[in-house]
Order: C-alpha cells, then structure tokens, then sequence
C-alpha cells in the first residue's frame, strides 16, 4: 500500500476543477496555462501523484509569486510535507501538528487565508516562524468529503 494511497487522481482533479472555475475572477494568462498544464498531466497516462505533487508546488509559487509552495497530506493528527518549491522545498518529509484554531460550526471548505501570522489565533505563530512564513494561504484538500491534506501557499512578507 503507498503512502500516499489517501490522495488520488480523482481529489486532484476536483482540486482542479475548483481552481480552474477562478479563472472567472480574471486570472492572468500565466495563471490559466499552468492550471491548464495540471489539468493534462493528471488526465494523462503519465499520471504520478507525487511528480503532480511536486507540479502544483513549483507552479503555485510561480503563479502567485510567493516564497514557497507546499503540499501537505494527513497523516493521524500531523500534517507531513510531500512536496515543496522555492522556501519551502527544504520542508519535505517535516511533520508538525495539524493545529487550526477554529470552531468546528465555523470549519468550511474554503481557503485560509492569513495576513500575518503573529497575530492570527487561527496559526500557531511559532509553527509559522519556523517556517520563515509571515503570511499563507491553505487551500484544503478534500477525497470524498474529508479533508486529507492541504496546499500551503507562503510568503515571507506579511500581507503578501
């Protein structure tokens, strides 16, 4: 059994499918070639979860010019880094505590987007500093309606 048999083409292709439906919101050429590419890849008969991992990290610091792109999976209660790019490529095979300070009747499938992490009760500050991360973005990731990991857009700059 993978280790990675908690994630498969079909989450990833409902990631995409949800990503791509942004382009309405006026994403750049750029933006929408790299989703596109994804789209591909995963529809291919090259299909690799973890080379696809690797892919969404590499183009989302591309795309949103960020510091680092990651992707998390999981594991019980930690979440542990499979893939990275740019800060955060160094981060690959941590674990750290899967820790989101929130109510569960507030817990939504939506982004978390945090400005700045030193004073946002959602993050645990310290996690984030030893990251090098003053602001984020987490994108969950969802198989079959339950959460299985999470794509971590950072920045070294608050408010990014």
């Amino acid at each position: 059994m993978s280790v990675h048999s908690n994630l498969d083409r079909d989450a990833f292709q409902s990631f995409l499918a949800n990503a791509y439906a942004m382009q309405t919101s006026g994403l750049d050429t750029r933006s929408l070639s790299a989703l596109v590419e994804m789209q591909q890849f995963i529809t291919g008969d090259e299909f690799e979860l973890h080379r696809a991992m690797l892919m969404m990290a590499e183009h989302v610091v591309k795309v949103c010019n960020a510091s680092g792109g990651a992707i998390a999976l999981l594991e019980g209660n930690e979440l542990v880094y499979r893939a990275g790019s740019g800060s955060a490529a160094n981060d690959v095979g941590r674990h750290v505590p899967a820790v989101l300070s929130v109510c569960a009747s507030d817990a939504r499938k939506e982004i978390l987007k945090v400005e700045n992490a030193e004073c946002d009760s959602r993050v645990e500050a310290e996690v984030c500093r030893q990251f090098g991360v003053s602001s984020i973005l987490m994108l969950p990731i969802y198989k079959k309606q339950v959460l299985v990991g999470v794509l971590q857009v950072q920045f070294s700059d608050a408010h990014a």
